[in-house]
């Protein structure tokens, strides 16, 4: 085991209340359980709203967001850590106080390669909060080879300073049954999408395509993850509708949803790793999923090379259909890799080496 590691502060204070299917509140909430149960030493600030709990865990109280470098501040200080990670996804973007720490983690660099997702002003803001960032930050940890290319591009006199680690992967999070009811919809054929509704998402390409797909094949599109109130899925039947909007479900539920879907559709035009990507292929569910350079390459993940055409998007899923050998993959995708205790143990590594 990495010495020091009783020396590193965690920055989580963005780690609230879980209300959609956000990949980066699963990135560190995973990330944070492994860093309880393996290294307990690790103090670890999350807000007050967080479920959290444990004695690594610092609970904040609720305070402006322009007085949380003051909190971050007073509680370095107070403890006198000498490593510092920010998990924060938004914070080297509005604040930049992470100069007072080691290290940051960036998982995309979607102000600069889509920038129409945000206002001008917005990503005027944006751009100089990340040079902030790449100037102040001691150490930038990027969760793909795709985002730390773009980080050493954007900020070549920088780039000694980035380091390369995925997103941890728990597949076991989907394995909670016994809490979970019986969904007798599920002997329906249908499609699955997780995401949250960005514009880069994409998911108005599915919205065009389903209502095709389902009278030539029966099949639905179920959508989960929009910033809803949780779905109540107890007592859902479904009546011949092309889409289903569930919003927000827990993770058992998502489980036994992603398991027993045809197909999972991933049709984002941007992504920094793409978890749902490789959650549903570690599951061992083909995904038709926009040719992107941050997936893997895998014999049962369907790329859509022109991913804003509709008719593409229909081409491949009608493939996927009309193929049985297609339907549910032969192929595994081996995530061992990614597992959560290996990609804390190689934080640990990078924080506290020199």
């Amino acid at each position: 085991m990495p010495r020091n590691h009783s020396d590193l502060m965690i920055n989580a204070l963005f780690l609230g209340k879980p209300g959609t299917q956000s990949g980066v509140y699963y990135f560190a909430n995973q990330l944070i359980s492994e860093f309880q149960k393996s290294y307990p030493d690790v103090k670890i600030l999350v807000s007050k709203s967080s479920h959290l709990t444990g004695k690594s865990i610092v609970k904040v109280p609720a305070f402006p967001l322009k007085l949380r470098f003051v909190f971050e501040t007073f509680y370095r200080l107070r403890y006198r850590k000498k490593y510092w990670l920010n998990l924060d996804y938004f914070l080297p973007f509005r604040f930049g106080v992470n100069c007072l720490g080691d290290a940051v983690v960036i998982h995309d660099f979607l102000v600069y390669d889509k920038p129409e997702v945000v206002s001008i002003f917005r990503r005027l803001w944006i751009n100089w909060q990340f040079r902030r960032t790449s100037l102040f930050a001691e150490k930038v940890i990027t969760v793909s080879e795709f985002s730390a290319e773009r980080f050493r591009n954007l900020f070549p006199s920088q780039k000694t300073k980035c380091f390369v680690i995925p997103v941890p992967i728990n597949l076991s999070r989907f394995n909670n049954f016994e809490s979970s009811p019986k969904l007798d919809f599920l002997n329906n054929p249908f499609l699955l999408t997780i995401s949250s509704p960005w514009k880069h998402k994409n998911l108005a390409v599915l919205d065009q395509v389903m209502p095709s797909v389902h009278a030539n094949h029966g099949v639905s599109l179920i959508k989960v993850g929009a910033r809803q109130k949780p779905f109540n899925v107890v007592g859902f039947d479904f009546h011949d509708l092309p889409i289903y909007n569930f919003g927000y479900v827990s993770d058992s539920i998502l489980g036994q949803l992603i398991r027993s879907s045809k197909a999972v559709l991933a049709p984002s035009t941007y992504e920094g790793f793409g978890m749902t990507v490789y959650e549903s292929l570690g599951l061992g569910i083909p995904v038709i999923a926009s040719d992107l350079d941050s997936y893997p390459e895998f014999p049962s993940l369907i790329r859509v090379k022109d991913y804003l055409s509709s008719a593409a998007w229909e081409t491949s899923i009608n493939h996927l259909l009309e193929n049985a050998n297609l339907s549910h993959s032969n192929y595994t995708f081996d995530i061992s890799v990614y597992s959560v205790s290996k990609i804390a143990l190689e934080y640990i590594r990078v924080l506290t080496c020199d």
